[in-house]
């Protein structure tokens, strides 16, 4: 409501989202949906979101995972795709197990001095 108040008072989207500090974009989007369709549409406007299936079955992961932590990614992801039949690729189940579960991956590197 605060972004109509401004654009009343003749502030242009860029300002408004400066002022409210929300992304330009947002601003522009609110301005666009005010105009066609209304307060109404404003009012109910359901803002998008990532969602993944996999953080339903986290709880799962995660109880296995602290019996057993994985040796690497690829062995992390055979395992969710075994427990869930969820097949994902490396960057998200790396993003989940480190956001989620905060779990870090690990380098291992061999030590000087050795043959």
């Amino acid at each position: 409501m605060h972004f109509l108040c401004l654009r009343t008072q003749g502030h242009v989207p860029g300002e408004s989202a400066k002022i409210l500090n929300i992304h330009r974009n947002t601003a522009t989007l609110w301005s666009k949906l005010y105009i066609t369709q209304g307060i109404s549409e404003l009012l109910t406007h359901q803002h998008y979101r990532l969602y993944s299936e996999l953080l339903d079955h986290m709880h799962r992961v995660s109880a296995e995972y602290t019996n057993q932590p994985p040796r690497n990614l690829s062995h992390a992801r055979e395992r969710i795709e075994q427990l869930t039949g969820l097949k994902r690729g490396l960057t998200q189940v790396r993003r989940n197990l480190k956001q989620v579960l905060g779990l870090k991956c690990r380098r291992y590197r061999r030590l000087p001095g050795g043959n």
